[in-house]
């Protein structure tokens, strides 16, 4: 007799669920976190498993600075409290606007390969806007800032989790709307799920975890 693929998931702590109780699956609008800091421009670009952009709450758990010695710059970024990633480039001390610095351009470059920030290119974003009728741009020189947390990710977090009841083997939200490569708020229409292997949102995979019984969990 053929084996039956059990799809249930291997990680513990699934989600409760009380006969009787009405359960509904929640919608909910994601967006990216962003920073306007050291003459320049941040917005969050979170890759975890299924998705190189995931948005949502937790893109706030991410931290920039900017630290200087001598000529030597460094972009910092942290998630949770912790360095994830460090990028290095140059600037001459006597920078200013009539003798600019090609930091913050290098930066940008350097940036294409994080899987945490993205440095778009000024005014490509609906948040990055017009000031005084005068398009956005960078500043002539990149300036220190201390560690600073990016702000405006949304999307359900931690703290959902005793409120949504879709069990009993996963938590899972229908993702409204998300936003484009502009920042615009667009149609959606997909699934994220809880994982407790990792405690975040990840894209849900249908039958991801679908496997005969023996070979399944390692």
């Amino acid at each position: 007799m053929a084996d039956v693929l059990n799809c249930a998931p291997c990680y513990e702590g699934r989600p409760g669920i009380e006969p009787g109780n009405p359960s509904a699956l929640p919608q909910e609008a994601l967006s990216r976190s962003r920073l306007f800091a050291g003459g320049t421009f941040f917005r969050s670009k979170y890759a975890v498993s299924g998705d190189s952009d995931f948005q949502g709450s937790i893109c706030n758990s991410i931290a920039l600075s900017v630290v200087a010695v001598g000529t030597d710059w460094d972009l910092i970024v942290y998630f949770e409290d912790v360095e994830v990633e460090r990028y290095s480039t140059t600037q001459d001390m006597n920078c200013s606007i009539e003798l600019p610095s090609s930091a913050i351009s290098e930066l940008r470059t350097l940036t294409a390969t994080s899987q945490y920030i993205t440095m778009p290119s000024r005014g490509s974003d609906e948040q990055d806007e017009e000031v005084m009728m005068l398009p956005p741009t960078d500043d002539a020189c990149l300036s220190f800032f201390a560690k600073t947390s990016m702000t405006g990710g949304s999307g359900p977090g931690e703290s959902n989790l005793t409120s949504i009841r879709t069990g009993p083997e996963r938590t899972i939200v229908f993702v409204d709307t998300k936003e484009n490569a502009n920042g615009t708020p667009v149609d959606s229409k997909t699934l994220i799920q809880w994982n407790y292997d990792i405690s975040q949102w990840v894209s849900y995979v249908l039958d991801a975890d679908c496997a005969i019984p023996s070979e399944r969990c390692p």
